[in-house]
């Protein structure tokens, strides 16, 4: 058996950034471990679940309350029970044991089955054991079922304040689900993200889908809007008002546009995908691609003319971790999309286009279009706006395995929005909820 008081194998060292606790306890050089070590972390509970594939942050916390070790000093050996996860290490190094100079460390689940993370931390000065801490928990597949739901689910927010509503397809139960705007739903069902108001100053949060583990994503500095999780659930994506000032025209206070950023659920850093204000240009509408790769997104560039700014606007897509863009088509000058989707397999991209507003040659019927994600081209109408006088179709959104599509729109007569279905191709109008609450869709969750 291992002596943890006495370590002299060679690690991997490096350093990292705090995000759980492990308690720790004190022990003289050659002496035992004391036994009064807590394990604690933010995404892994003791006798918890990692999810397969996934990545968590553990840390270790040293109680001294005599003082005698300085942080500096102390060195984190982390090691495995059964290894079947693999620390992430800085530069893209996997290691099964390293040691740290930071207390803090990156784990992903590799193999199905039980694991313990265990830490043995040093005083390199004064060459003893400060103690040791472990976190015992399961390593298992991700849920295919959502703890809360059961059946194809539309989220929609309602009336004037935009509380957020669950509605239930197949039973038809509706349930207030937040007294906020909630924007997607993690692909497993059990999360919600979205923001605190649609106004500055607002943040980014996310919640388990029965209310608890509430928390904050982004520190309220900058205006947020239209958070959407990652396929995994690991980061969510969103847009953020630029913190410079707009660059047309410069020292007059005006807003920069807004950028593409991703914040990592697990640490809660944030980056930036985008830095499209500095040559005029931001982003509106946007989405992810099933496998995670790439985002698809209505850019706009900026310029001064007639009476002060003047745009032309296109559709995009970009990798998932910022990059080049790609331009699919053109989409005119005048306030384009009103929402944007992938096909559950990947293989199209649903829009809804304001065509009919766009200058020629490019003016079209309003509706929901589709066009292809690598080649572009252009879009294929495939259900024109039933009530032109209105907004086109809102946020159209595959359901049901890809085989039909959701939006909402004051449409067919009525004097207020709710939301509708379509088959894949356009046809088979169905209207999905009552025109009672003013229900603009958001997202469906599919149990697909």
């Amino acid at each position: 058996m291992r002596n943890l008081c006495d370590l002299r194998r060679p690690f991997i060292t490096f350093s990292m950034a705090v995000t759980a606790l492990i308690a720790l306890a004190a022990c003289s050089q050659g002496g035992s471990p004391a036994s009064n070590v807590q394990v604690t972390s933010p995404t892994v509970d003791p006798q918890g679940s990692l999810s397969l594939h996934a990545t968590a942050t553990f840390e270790a916390s040293v109680k001294d309350p005599n003082g005698l070790h300085e942080a500096g000093d102390l060195r984190y050996h982390w090691t495995l029970d059964t290894d079947r996860g693999t620390y992430l290490l800085d530069g893209g190094t996997e290691a099964t044991e390293a040691e740290t100079t930071t207390s803090s460390i990156q784990l992903r689940g590799d193999v199905q089955g039980e694991e313990t993370v265990r830490v043995t931390v040093t005083d390199s000065r004064s060459d003893t054991t400060v103690g040791v801490g472990t976190l015992a928990f399961n390593i298992t597949s991700p849920s295919e079922t959502s703890n809360c739901f059961d059946n194809t689910t539309l989220f929609v927010s309602y009336g004037a304040f935009n509380y957020s509503d669950a509605i239930d397809l197949e039973t038809g139960e509706r349930t207030t689900i937040a007294y906020a705007l909630v924007k997607d739903v993690s692909r497993d069902g059990n999360w919600f993200t979205g923001v605190t108001d649609i106004t500055a100053p607002n943040r980014v949060f996310i919640q388990r889908c029965d209310g608890s583990a509430y928390r904050y994503l982004t520190d309220g500095e900058h205006y947020v809007i239209s958070p959407q999780f990652s396929p995994d659930g690991r980061s969510v994506y969103y847009q953020q008002r630029s913190a410079d000032e707009n660059v047309l025209h410069p020292g007059k206070g005006l807003p920069g546009y807004m950028e593409l950023m991703v914040v990592d659920v697990d640490t809660g850093v944030s980056t930036a995908l985008t830095e499209l204000n500095k040559t005029a240009e931001g982003s509106g509408e946007y989405a992810i691609s099933p496998d995670g790769e790439t985002i698809v997104f209505e850019h706009f560039t900026a310029a001064l003319g007639g009476l002060g700014f003047v745009y032309e606007f296109d559709l995009v897509t970009m990798p998932a971790g910022g990059g080049p863009l790609n331009t699919l088509t053109p989409l005119g000058d005048y306030v384009p999309v009103y929402g944007i989707d992938w096909s559950p397999d990947g293989d199209d991209i649903i829009f809804s286009w304001n065509a009919a507003s766009q200058p020629e040659p490019i003016a079209g019927e309003d509706g929901i279009y589709r066009i292809h994600p690598t080649s572009g081209g252009e879009p294929q109408l495939i259900f024109p706006d039933p009530s032109p006088h209105t907004h086109p179709p809102t946020n159209p959104t595959y359901y049901a395995g890809g085989t039909r599509i959701a939006w909402s729109g004051q449409d067919y007569g009525l004097t207020t929005s709710v939301v509708w279905g379509i088959d894949a191709n356009g046809a088979d109008v169905q209207q999905l909820t009552e025109a009672e609450g003013r229900d603009r869709l958001m997202t469906v969750w599919d149990p697909y």
